[in-house]
């Protein structure tokens, strides 16, 4: 049985955790309540109609669902984000957990260390970007993609609901545009078996999804948002 402290000490090593098949009769709350505080979705978001508890399955692109990253790159590749991001203070740590998977598809991984690494620490601590508004009369405040909260150093992107507002944001997003180099330099983790799971510290790592195949539109895996301690 995997320690809890054991999954914190890869977080903070590479931004990740992956457990195989861990205990794959309980549920996914059960699991991420061994793993920290469970973040409820619907109380802080009570329109936006999003479960605490999401379940993630392949779906074909759909102008009625350009909010999600499904409904905008359809079971095209997902590009490196983080979840959240236009939150003043997005969720610590996602955990995502397989109830049907396969070989085909994977998710990537892109630790924030590698990318100041290869990008540059000024580049990504100067860059600002602007949420997407709502409505065009929605009040919006710049956000930082490098910020400090609780004393955690972290970033922030997503190329769907932020807009780079600087030129070292628009630097960040040219970089991080698919291509070779980028792919050589992310981590790949295939979620196969019931029970597969993978908890993405979500301040210190960029993550994404591979191409869908046509053969794999059966794979489902759920989500949940998990503080280390309550809010």
């Amino acid at each position: 049985m995997i320690a809890r402290e054991q999954i914190f000490e890869e977080l903070e090593e590479r931004g990740y955790s992956f457990i195989q098949e861990w205990e794959p009769e309980l549920t996914t709350d059960h699991v991420a309540q061994k793993i920290g505080h469970i973040v409820d979705i619907e109380p802080l978001l009570p329109s936006a109609g999003i479960p605490t508890i999401q379940t993630l399955q392949p779906r074909e692109q759909s102008a009625e669902l350009t909010n999600q990253y499904s409904g905008h790159f359809g079971l095209g590749e997902f590009p490196l984000h983080t979840d959240l991001a236009h939150w003043y203070r997005s969720p610590r740590y996602l955990l995502l957990r397989c109830l049907q998977g396969c070989e085909e598809v994977s998710t990537t991984i892109l630790s924030a260390k590698d990318l100041e690494s290869e990008v540059g620490l000024s580049t990504v601590a100067r860059a600002v970007c602007l949420p997407r508004r709502k409505s065009k009369t929605q009040t919006i405040c710049p956000l930082p993609v490098k910020f400090v909260e609780r004393g955690i150093t972290g970033v922030r992107w997503d190329p769907l609901f932020l807009e780079p507002l600087n030129a070292p944001a628009k630097d960040l997003a040219n970089w991080l545009r698919p291509n070779l180099f980028l792919k050589q330099r992310t981590g790949k983790v295939q979620l196969v078996h019931a029970g597969d799971t993978l908890v993405v510290d979500n301040w210190r790592a960029l993550h994404g999804r591979s191409r869908v195949p046509e053969s794999a539109l059966f794979r489902k895996l759920e989500r949940v948002y998990i503080d280390r301690e309550g809010r």
